[in-house]
């Protein structure tokens, strides 16, 4: 009893804690997050004596507060699971710790409340097709749920859930709620899933959608808040019902790297920013698909700066120089650059930080003049404007001098014919 009553405060304090922090834009780090609840733990995999070879056996033997710690050195796990207890469910690494339905149609499958699972890749189920399926009050988070199934994850009649810091790619649906409410979706990418990233299908209210990569679909759900989102989709969104698009203007690092939290990122908005500020103030609000209300402040990616090359303006030919290359980013997004060298080669750097010297070799081996061109691109495919330097490779005065004198010594008669028409 004691333990479930922590268990509920443990979980509510996570869901206040995701929803005061979702203006914090995604992160990438792979590892698990630190599990929830404090019972025993049993541990799946690996080499450690008395370890589970399979999960559903280590689920089996838990109690409701226990966590079942799931090593990716004996990954994939080729099982269908089944969750009817209160754990919590926790992979190495959500990209290498990877749960095979082998064509089943449920990879996890839930049935109980108070679920934590986190770190998984949760792939291949057939038939039906569903990643996985909730009931209430649970949490997803670090997973990669994937592999052609029909959802992601499907959540029916469940509310307050954290669905965070996950990979749901290639489904019809990544993630599809039905009458669930006050759900909080943040921090995912969300992407090439066939249909919706996130579909919201009758009576799914009140939920926060924040940081993540996906498409949205609204049906005859409302009063939900979706802001700070990246959507790059052939449908970014669809809406008939009254939802809100974003929050007040607050100074805060958004989901593309700029200084205010507002609306969401939209790949096809052709507004303007005019102030700089990173937030469209024309074509308002942006409601392609959305039949009532709207994203009145709708996020704007600034290109990178110009680039500025540096290193030397001449030189011989066949010889290597050194160059340096760089480019402020004004939402201090990582860049890479692509460079023309000026004699049909070009190049492609790795991404760097904004602003960073890039320091790239080349040789010329025909004398001549060459223009070197390069640009800047963010991690979000924008290009700043290109930067040019001249580079001049001379025949030198010293190559000319040295040839005419072997010339010359090779040919005696010659040099002494020379120096009597100087003479005379």
């Amino acid at each position: 009893m004691h333990k479930n009553i922590l268990l509920c405060v443990g979980i509510t304090i996570l869901f206040l804690g995701t929803c005061i922090a979702s203006s914090v834009a995604i992160n990438n780090v792979k590892k698990s997050t630190i599990p929830i609840c404090n019972g025993n733990t049993l541990y799946v995999g690996g080499t450690g004596s008395g370890n589970y070879t399979s999960i559903q056996d280590a689920i089996d033997d838990a109690s409701d507060g226990d966590t079942v710690f799931v090593y990716d050195e004996s990954s994939p796990y080729y099982e269908n699971v089944c969750i009817n207890k209160s754990i919590n469910l926790i992979g190495e690494d959500r990209e290498t710790t990877v749960i095979d339905g082998s064509g089943g149609d449920v990879v996890v499958y839930i049935e109980t409340d108070w679920v934590n699972i986190n770190g998984f890749t949760i792939q291949n189920s057939g038939g039906f097709g569903v990643g996985i399926i909730l009931s209430n009050y649970n949490t997803i988070s670090g997973n990669n749920i994937s592999s052609h199934a029909y959802y992601g994850i499907l959540i029916e009649y469940s509310s307050m859930n954290i669905i965070m810091d996950n990979i749901i790619s290639d489904n019809r649906y990544g993630l599809f709620f039905h009458h669930s409410s006050g759900n909080n979706i943040t921090g995912n990418y969300i992407i090439s899933n066939r249909y919706f990233g996130i579909s919201l299908y009758q009576l799914c209210n009140r939920t926060i959608i924040s940081n993540n990569n996906n498409a949205v679909h609204h049906y005859s759900s409302g009063v939900n808040i979706i802001y700070n989102n990246y959507f790059d989709n052939v449908r970014n969104a669809e809406d008939d019902w009254y939802n809100i698009w974003n929050i007040t203007k607050t100074l805060g690092t958004n989901i593309i790297g700029g200084k205010w939290l507002g609306g969401n990122y939209w790949s096809d908005y052709t507004g303007d920013d005019l102030n700089g500020d990173g937030i469209g103030d024309t074509k308002l609000p942006y409601k392609y698909g959305m039949k009532k209300g709207g994203d009145w402040l709708p996020l704007t990616n600034q290109p990178p700066g110009p680039t500025i090359i540096n290193g030397s303006i001449s030189g011989k030919p066949g010889r290597t120089y050194s160059y340096t290359f760089v480019a402020e980013d004004p939402n201090n997004n990582d860049v890479f650059y692509y460079i023309d060298w000026g004699d049909n080669n070009t190049e492609l750097t790795d991404f760097n930080a904004s602003g960073k010297d890039v320091t790239v070799k080349h040789k010329w081996s025909e004398v001549e003049t060459y223009n070197i061109t390069a640009k800047a691109e963010d991690i979000y495919g924008v290009e700043g404007p290109e930067g040019t330097l001249t580079v001049t490779i001379p025949r030198t005065k010293a190559t000319t001098y040295q040839w005419y004198h072997w010339f010359l010594e090779r040919f005696p008669m010659l040099e002494r014919l020379l120096g009597l028409i100087r003479t005379g």
